[in-house]
């Protein structure tokens, strides 16, 4: 096996004090998933990981779904005032950003779709800071990302959240995010999962090709990025999607939270290791 490329770039860090927030509570939907016996077979050497923020490195902001809905609706009533065409359209706003902007698209050019997207990211830009200032890690989220690079993995990751909410965490767990060679907002990709435009963003940032990567995610639109990349993609329950959405949609495998994501890619990272020396 070959030797990657350096990494090329950071793609957004910033070193800064911690600070102490209240922690909001974590959605245990599915927490008991159990890998699948059979998924460390079909992982395969891995040079990279690839990981999802909310309800992944850190809990998923369910206490914060109606503040979340309301900014959807407040973005709506701004694009309907704007655009004419998009009266006529009842999109669903208490899903997520994705679905509200698919929802629209139909009846929209791309320019005004792209102002519809401004306004969507400007509204919720509230709510996830406020989340990114209650959340905590999931349990064991450090000691996963640090057995990860011990046994030889380059760690990056993506979210569609915004860079300011990103920003706050960084802030808030310096040790977590500081294991993170590439950072990708959607600030810098300027798309939203399961376009795969910022997971290949982090896979460049750090030097790898999607053949030696792995991407770990909690949504079944974490999984659709990953196979538009041409990645292999790890379900993790206890987010936004229950186990058997995340193996509908691609995962080879469904781990219980960060410590199962350890146990299972540390060989593929420690495997990749031994095979390029």
């Amino acid at each position: 096996m070959g030797a990657l490329a350096r990494p090329s770039a950071i793609i957004f860090a910033l070193v800064l004090p911690p600070a102490a927030a209240p922690r909001g509570p974590f959605n245990a939907r599915a927490t008991l998933a159990r890998v699948d016996p059979a998924g460390p077979r079909r992982i395969g050497p891995a040079a990279a990981v690839v990981l999802d923020v909310d309800g992944t490195l850190v809990e998923w902001p369910v206490f914060l779904n109606a503040e979340f809905e309301a900014a959807r609706a407040r973005a709506l009533g701004r694009i309907r005032a704007l655009f004419p065409a998009a009266a006529a359209v009842d999109p669903p706003v208490g899903r997520n950003n994705r679905e509200l902007l698919d929802a629209l698209a139909p009846a929209l050019g791309p320019a005004e779709l792209g102002a519809a997207r401004r306004l969507v990211f400007a509204a919720g830009a509230g709510p996830e800071v406020l989340a990114a200032r209650r959340v905590g890690p999931r349990p064991g989220a450090a000691g996963a990302l640090a057995g990860l690079a011990a046994a030889g993995c380059r760690l990056a990751a993506v979210t569609d959240s915004s860079r300011a909410a990103v920003g706050v965490l960084r802030r808030r767990f310096p040790g977590l995010f500081g294991r993170l060679g590439a950072v990708v907002t959607r600030d810098e990709s300027g798309a939203l999962k399961p376009d795969p435009a910022g997971l290949l963003l982090a896979l460049r940032a750090l030097g790898a090709p999607p053949a030696l990567a792995v991407a770990a995610g909690d949504s079944a639109a974490d999984a659709g990025a990953a196979r538009a990349a041409g990645v292999r993609f790890v379900g993790m329950a206890g987010g936004a999607s229950a186990p058997d959405e995340l193996r509908a949609a691609g995962a080879l495998a469904v781990v219980d939270g960060p410590r199962g994501l350890a146990r299972l890619l540390v060989p593929a990272c420690a495997g990749r290791g031994r095979g390029a020396r």
